[in-house]
């Protein structure tokens, strides 16, 4: 079992990764046009670890989960973090010229549709009435995806 408090963390440190990713992509990817929708996404980011995090200020340290789970959950979803979601791979993500441009906004549209997931995971753990908040970030990540597809279609 775990609290809203928990998964709020995650969510934030996901949000501070994909930040960190998209500032960095934004610095090594060729073309001014490139370089100023990662600064756009690298901006949204931040926005959603404000959400996140005012949301995180609603619940206290003693706040307990409106579900019960067995406690391998919170492991899936930290490892799904870590692992998945702008984790340790991006952190690490090489941005040499081998690396192009494409490549960049093919790994950062994996990230998006993961973080899809992650968050549709997580409405189990928060109060049906934030719900909406989370469905907000759902929609704008679902719009980084077509976004980034779309500049990956037209540079192709």
């Amino acid at each position: 079992m775990f609290s809203p408090k928990e998964i709020l963390d995650i969510a934030i440190r996901i949000e501070e990764n994909g930040y960190a990713f998209y500032q960095q992509a934004a610095r090594k990817c060729g073309s001014q046009e490139v370089e100023l929708f990662f600064t756009y996404l690298a901006d949204e980011e931040a926005n959603h670890k404000e959400v996140f995090s005012d949301l995180l200020s609603e619940f206290d340290e003693a706040a307990t989960s409106w579900e019960n789970h067995p406690g391998e959950h919170l492991e899936y979803l930290n490892a799904f973090a870590d692992h998945l979601v702008f984790g340790k791979d991006a952190k690490n993500f090489d941005f040499s010229d081998e690396h192009g441009t494409e490549q960049v906004l093919q790994f950062a549209m994996r990230r998006e549709t993961e973080s899809i997931l992650f968050y549709q995971e997580i409405k189990a753990y928060l109060p049906q009435t934030k719900h909406p908040i989370v469905d907000a970030i759902i929609a704008e990540e679902r719009r980084h995806f077509t976004k980034l597809a779309n500049l990956k279609k037209s540079i192709a």
